[in-house]
């Protein structure tokens, strides 16, 4: 009989344990190209843990969605985590390759913009709320859209994440005035479109990376770095109108010994031309 080029996809009828099985022989960067195979491998890398609770749950949920996940079997515990509490307010958690972790809070309800300060303090000697699992480190972590009501969240999860290297902050609206502290393992930092900021206060001694893009802020380092790479786009001009030339001396000293070095145009132009005036 003919079957009149039928295709039959071999994988439909698997339960999901067998396939887990399968791509546990697969190196993460392959495991996850299976997503192009069909729908069914799709859906089966973006099903998501869907907890619910009260926002001081946050941190304990977190923990424990990273302390269940299998870096060698990823499809035993899925990489993504949704956590509902309140009313309509939800945060995002996904786990990526090579210990990243993106937590996102932009699903969280719209409220009026209120002026706020964010502290992220990596010493150890700072409390610590929970501590996290050693069985998957995470080393980078981008957090996207913390806003006032969450930026005690996430300076916690920052503080437990003692071996992290690299932290990327996108999009935080409201926030005006952020801190960063740490003398361990931070080497890179990224800081995008975060549109009120008016200060930057750095006490990073192992800082090599240095990206920023915005509104050009006051930035106030406690040590003068010698930067692999900065890049700095403040072509939308001062967050304040009485920024200063000197004020811009700081930034200066971070930058000053850098191997490679970013300027958007707009940076000297409009700083000198001020002066001059």
């Amino acid at each position: 009989m003919q079957n009149n080029n039928i295709e039959y996809d071999l994988f439909t009828n698997l339960p999901n344990e067998i396939l887990g099985h399968i791509v546990s022989f697969l190196p993460n960067e392959s495991s996850l190209e299976t997503i192009l195979l069909s729908t069914r491998w799709r859906d089966l890398w973006n099903k998501a843990i869907v907890r619910y609770g009260t926002a001081e749950d946050i941190i304990a949920v977190l923990a424990t969605f990273l302390t269940h996940f299998d870096v060698l079997d990823p499809l035993k515990h899925p990489r993504k985590l949704q956590f509902h509490f309140d009313e309509d307010t939800v945060v995002l958690a996904t786990i990526a390759n090579n210990g990243k972790l993106l937590i996102d809070f932009s699903p969280w309800k719209k409220v009026t913009q209120i002026q706020y300060e964010l502290q992220f303090k990596l010493n150890k000697e700072h409390i610590i709320y929970l501590s996290f699992p050693s069985t998957f480190l995470v080393t980078t972590l981008y957090l996207k859209s913390v806003n006032y009501l969450t930026s005690d969240v996430a300076s916690s999860i920052v503080s437990n994440m003692e071996h992290l290297e690299k932290l990327v902050i996108i999009e935080c609206s409201g926030l005006q005035s952020l801190s960063i502290d740490s003398k361990s393992k931070l080497h890179s930092l990224t800081i995008i479109d975060n549109l009120q900021l008016k200060s930057l206060y750095l006490t990073t001694s192992k800082l090599k990376y240095f990206r920023f893009r915005g509104p050009l802020c006051w930035i106030w380092p406690e040590y003068h770095f010698n930067l692999s790479e900065a890049m700095l786009d403040f072509r939308l001009g001062p967050n304040c109108s009485n920024f200063k030339t000197t004020d811009f001396d700081a930034t200066l000293l971070t930058i000053k010994n850098s191997e490679v070095l970013s300027l958007c145009e707009w940076t000297f132009e409009d700083l000198y031309m001020n002066q001059s005036q």
